[in-house]
C-alpha cells in the first residue's frame, strides 16, 4: 500500500505561497479569501493558518521574494562591474524595465493592492529603488534640483512598460539613452 508522501514544512509553506499566488493573479488581493487559497493548496484553512496568520502576511510571502531578489541582483551586478557611473545608471533602468516586463502580472498585481493600502507594499523597496536611481544618477553627474519629481518621471517611465510593454531591445536600448539625455538636460 502506498502511503502519500508528506510534504516538509517548508515545502507545504511553499505548495501554501504558489497557492496563493496563483489565486491573487487571477482575482485581487481583496477579493481572494484564505479559504480559497486553501481550497486552491488542497489544505484546510485551519492549516493555512498554522503557516500564515493572515492574508497580509500571505500576500507579502508572495510578493517579498520577486521584490527582494530584483534588488538583490541588481545591487550585486553595479558592485561586481566597474561600471563607467553613466553605464551603471543605464543598467540600473534597463534592469527595472526588463524586471517589469519579465514579472507584468505581479507588477500589476502590486500597483493595484498598493493603490488601495499602501502599507502593504514594504517601503524599504521603495525606498532602495529611490536610492539606487538617485546614486546611479549622481555619481553620473547629473544633477537633479527637484530630486523626488525626477525620481517620480524617472518610475513613471520604467512603469510605463506595464501599460505599453516593449520586447525589442534595441527599442528599450533607445529609450533608456533618451531618459539619460532627459536626465542630463534637467
Amino acid at each position: 500500500m502506498d502511503k502519500k508522501k508528506r510534504m516538509t514544512k517548508e515545502n507545504r509553506r511553499n505548495h501554501i505561497i504558489n497557492a496563493a499566488m496563483e489565486r491573487f493573479l487571477e482575482a485581487s488581493y481583496h477579493t481572494t479569501t484564505t479559504a480559497s487559497i486553501a481550497k486552491a493548496a488542497g489544505i484546510s484553512e485551519v492549516t493555512l493558518y498554522r503557516y500564515f496568520s493572515s492574508k497580509e502576511e500571505l500576500f507579502r510571502a508572495v510578493i517579498e521574494p520577486v521584490l527582494s531578489e530584483s534588488l538583490e541582483e541588481i545591487e550585486e551586478n553595479i558592485q561586481e562591474e566597474s561600471f563607467d557611473p553613466t553605464i551603471k545608471l543605464k543598467h540600473i533602468i534597463k534592469n527595472r524595465i526588463l524586471f517589469i516586463s519579465k514579472n507584468h502580472k505581479m507588477i500589476t498585481l502590486i500597483l493595484r493592492e498598493r493603490k488601495i493600502n499602501p502599507a502593504i507594499i514594504p517601503f524599504d523597496y521603495i525606498e532602495r529603488t529611490h536610492s539606487l536611481l538617485e546614486s546611479a544618477a549622481e555619481e553620473a553627474g547629473i544633477k537633479i534640483e527637484n530630486k523626488e519629481l525626477t525620481l517620480r518621471m524617472l518610475i513613471g517611465s520604467i512603469i510605463s512598460f506595464l501599460y505599453f510593454p516593449e520586447k525589442d531591445s534595441e527599442k528599450i536600448e533607445h529609450y533608456v539613452n533618451q531618459l539619460i539625455v532627459m536626465l542630463k538636460n534637467n
